[in-house]
């Protein structure tokens, strides 16, 4: 019902600021000026768009709405929110209950996608190029490297679509810390190859 780009292009300003806010890695920024600083660089990416990580992130949204549409039908998300009393009460109307819903789900839905592209704070060498102004080779492998979801898989997880939710970002933790990449997604272009290399070993 939503899967299509111009619809999500629409929706996307109203659930940025909140998808953000609900990641593990956020939530646990104990300098709240870091935290604040993080979530405006990243609120404005993707709002503005001057680097294409709002379009890639709509794509990425658009793959995964067909496939929760796909496997489970919009018919089935509008007779739970006519069964969720408790939604109807507080919204009133089943129209306005069905819009926040559908809100909460694109919100969750993009702290997944973001807490995809965290691990290991591979963000952060996009956000700290992009504030540089050096759109350099790193950023634009990031980016290629992300528009491939054979190696940055994002699937559908089912979750309480409630306010309060915290989505957990996986990252590689060493001596107690967070292992920092200098490559984007290095872990998971070794899984990649890896993979790839245990199904030529198996022909």
């Amino acid at each position: 019902l939503i899967a299509n780009e111009p619809i999500l292009n629409q929706l996307l300003d109203k659930c940025v600021h909140r998808a953000i806010t609900q990641l593990e890695t956020v939530r646990n920024q104990i300098d709240s000026r870091l935290m604040c600083e993080r979530i405006t660089k990243l609120s404005n990416e993707l709002l503005l768009n001057k680097n294409g990580l709002r379009d890639l992130l709509i794509h990425r949204l658009t793959l995964i709405l067909r496939d929760v549409d796909e496997r489970s039908g919009h018919q089935i998300f509008f007779e739970r929110v006519a069964k969720d009393l408790k939604s109807l009460s507080r919204y009133g109307t089943f129209h306005q209950a069905a819009i926040a819903q559908i809100t909460n789900l694109l919100t969750l839905l993009i702290s997944e996608i973001l807490a995809a592209w965290d691990q290991n704070k591979s963000l952060t060498l996009l956000l700290n190029s992009i504030e540089q102004n050096n759109y350099s080779h790193q950023s634009i492998l990031w980016i290629d490297i992300v528009k491939d979801h054979l190696i940055v898989p994002i699937p559908y997880v089912p979750r309480d679509l409630n306010d309060g939710v915290v989505i957990p970002v996986q990252n590689t933790i060493l001596h107690g810390k967070v292992l920092e990449c200098t490559f984007p997604f290095s872990h998971l272009i070794r899984n990649y190859l890896a993979n790839i290399r245990y199904g030529f070993s198996e022909n």
